[in-house]
């Protein structure tokens, strides 16, 4: 017979809600849209800072947590996929699901390194159609140069969840995404994206540049 705990459950989960916050205190107070963005940037200066310590795959496993909690990557799979996605069967669907959660995170593993003074700003939250909300935000750099980063979040029961990415206030990800996915899925089927996905994976963690 296994034996009973002899904390009560009550005592234990709190237990186990402390270790939580003892391991990231920023991401275990994260309820807002803003402080989920300021948590990952924080994370991004972080793996920056610390580049003479952590290599890719240290700031890959860094990242991870991050980009696994943050992206609705599901939700952007879909969308990337237009209309072939319906055809998926749910196996199909959760591969290729998984094959792009780890290009975002190749993607900012492999970008983000070298620190020379930059800094995140996050600049407002405006609510958009559907309850959604746009974050505005921009990484300025020591030489006063900025980026603008914007995202476009929607509130589901794990929390705020990042749908989209937008660069220079214009440049969505999201659509990127789909006017490169759509033809090669439509052309060479589901092997041929999840082909797609996983050679730019590779690269990344190659080091090899890889267009965005």
């Amino acid at each position: 017979m296994k034996p009973r705990s002899v904390f009560p459950k009550w005592l234990r989960i709190l237990a186990g809600i402390l270790v939580l916050m003892a391991v990231d205190p920023i991401r275990a107070q994260a309820s807002t849209a803003g402080e989920v963005i300021d948590a990952f940037h924080a994370a991004l200066i972080h793996v920056m800072q610390k580049e003479d310590e952590m290599d890719y795959e240290a700031r890959r496993q860094h990242l991870e947590p991050f980009v696994a909690d943050d992206f609705d990557s599901t939700f952007m799979t879909r969308v990337a996929s237009g209309r072939h996605w319906k055809g998926f069967s749910d196996d199909q669907k959760t591969a290729l699901t998984n094959a792009f959660r780890r290009l975002t995170l190749a993607n900012y593993a492999a970008r983000f390194h070298g620190y020379s003074g930059q800094r995140f700003e996050t600049l407002s939250e405006k609510e958009v159609r559907g309850g959604r909300l746009f974050v505005r935000t921009r990484l300025v750099k020591a030489d006063g140069d900025e980026v603008r980063i914007d995202y476009l979040m929607r509130s589901r029961e794990a929390g705020w969840l990042i749908i989209d990415v937008y660069v220079d206030g214009k440049f969505s990800e999201l659509a990127m995404r789909r006017s490169e996915f759509s033809p090669i899925v439509r052309d060479k089927g589901y092997e041929g994206l999840l082909a797609v996905i996983k050679t730019k994976v590779a690269d990344l963690e190659a080091g090899e540049d890889v267009d965005d």
